[in-house]
């Protein structure tokens, strides 16, 4: 992008950086509203496109994410209300589906709507396919879990968690400090699980730890992980007897509860 460009992007994007922050701490704006004298204007209302999956591989915690924005915009609402601003949150929900594709058709529908600030998609997948819609259209995307570290750019992309190089460095360091050089790393194959999987078995390999890593994917969409618990059943155990074997586990709550099963050597 030409500079002249970059500059009315730079320019627009901290206006809605400030916009966004003055939102985030509407708490404390409200009480200094309450106090003061607020005169009768016209009621304005702004719409926020929830783009968050419900569906595919968040169909489990897709809904309550959802219902947690949904929260928190009423809450908004509600505040302003007793404040007696005239300001008032309107919100629109798309499932993205948790697929790149889907979130594109979605984040279109927001932006066709008016919408100028979007919460989500989830995932890093949906997030980088949606990044450049959101540049071309100057509207604001807040991901409240994209972890991707090739997300970090200078966009209108916003993320509230820290990346996987963050995350990886600081498991990298817990188990130099815990004294383990072997490692066994299971996660869910997917943006997040290969991120985080495959940064922390570089870090884990190189100076100064000099350890060893193994690690098994797993479908994030399967009930079944049998096979996967017994690869990397095997691997610790390829490690030499009495091996005392760190098991990283990128997964879901689902996948954590029901994958172990007693007296298996890889049960955490």
């Amino acid at each position: 992008m030409a500079e002249a460009g970059g500059a009315v992007k730079g320019s627009s994007k901290v206006v809605l950086a400030i916009l966004i922050a003055l939102v985030v701490i509407l708490g404390g704006t409200t009480t200094y509203l309450a106090i003061r004298s607020v005169q009768p204007t016209t009621a304005v209302t702004y719409v926020i496109g929830v783009e968050i999956a419900v569906s595919g591989s968040y169909a489990s915690d897709g809904p309550l994410r959802r219902d947690g924005a949904f929260l928190a915009i009423a809450q908004m609402n509600a505040e302003l209300a007793a404040a007696g601003s005239p300001v008032h949150f309107e919100r629109i929900h798309v499932d993205s589906m948790a697929q790149g594709a889907t979130a594109v058709t979605a984040f279109d529908q927001l932006v066709a709507a008016g919408v100028k600030v979007v919460v989500g998609p989830l995932s890093s997948g949906e997030v980088g396919t949606v990044a450049p819609l959101a540049d071309s259209n100057h509207v604001v995307a807040i991901s409240p879990s994209a972890t991707a570290p090739r997300l970090a750019l200078d966009d209108f992309v916003f993320r509230v968690a820290p990346n996987d190089a963050f995350q990886a460095k600081a498991l990298a360091k817990l188990f130099g400090e815990l004294g383990y050089t072997k490692v066994a790393v299971m996660a869910r194959d997917d943006d997040y699980g290969r991120g985080i999987a495959n940064l922390t078995k570089s870090i884990v390999e190189a100076a100064p730890y000099n350890g060893q890593v193994t690690k098994v994917m797993y479908d994030p969409l399967s009930t079944n992980h049998a096979t996967e618990v017994g690869l990397l059943s095997g691997a610790i155990a390829g490690y030499g007897a009495g091996a005392d074997t760190p098991v990283l586990i990128v997964a879901s709550r689902r996948m954590a509860r029901t994958s172990w099963t007693a007296g298996d050597r890889t049960r955490p």
